[in-house]
């Protein structure tokens, strides 16, 4: 049985994805973000 919790966010998102792709997302309003592993 597992414990729900409810985490801040600021502990989910670990960092932004900086990269060629991830720059041609922001023109269509999207962003890119690590994310903890266990994070649904």
């Amino acid at each position: 049985m597992s414990v729900l919790t409810e985490k801040d966010p600021r502990d989910v998102v670990i960092a932004p994805v900086v990269s060629e792709k991830s720059y041609g997302l922001i023109d269509e309003g999207k962003y890119t973000f690590l994310v903890e592993p266990k994070a649904t």
